[in-house]
């Protein structure tokens, strides 16, 4: 016998799973209008599965869906890809004195790269916000609790 311990093995890969908890009623008791849009926080896409079967077809390759794990039900987060699609030159970029980018102020993106993309984070701010196209917009249209601000039209920005 040695005096070495035994080692147990990492466990396996896997996507992480996102713990989350249905919230319907306001701090005062009010009851909240259900939506199959939740809140997970401004930068993030979560679903009903009745929606996810909506949206899932427009969005198509742009990204992936990633079950959350909830006691209330079943939900979904929508997480588009990363692109190097912004067109740093024609954007107003604020930058940090050591060269990181902190914000952008103003969006120019390479037109014909995402010319077929509906949704995307940009490789400069990959934690930032999503982009949409107008065809994820009227996807979500009619669901209450999310607002969505124009940032670029095209090529003529």
């Amino acid at each position: 016998m040695s005096g070495s311990r035994r080692r147990t093995a990492p466990p396996p890969p896997g996507p992480a799973r996102i713990r989350v908890r249905l919230i319907d009623v306001t701090e005062r008791g009010g009851r909240l209008q259900p939506t199959g849009l939740l809140w997970l926080g401004s930068l993030a896409l979560a679903m009903t599965p009745e929606l996810k079967r909506q949206v899932e077809p427009v969005v198509g390759a742009d990204g992936q869906f990633v079950e959350l794990t909830c006691d209330d039900g079943e939900f979904w987060m929508f997480v588009p890809q990363v692109r190097d699609v912004l067109d740093e030159a024609r954007s107003h970029i604020v930058r940090f004195s050591g060269g990181n980018v902190m914000y952008v102020e103003r969006h120019a993106f390479k037109g014909a790269e995402i010319a077929d993309t509906v949704a995307f984070r940009i490789l400069q701010v990959p934690n930032g916000p999503m982009f949409c196209a107008r065809q994820l917009v009227e996807a979500l249209d009619s669901e209450q609790g999310v607002r969505f601000a124009e940032v670029w039209r095209g090529e003529s920005d």
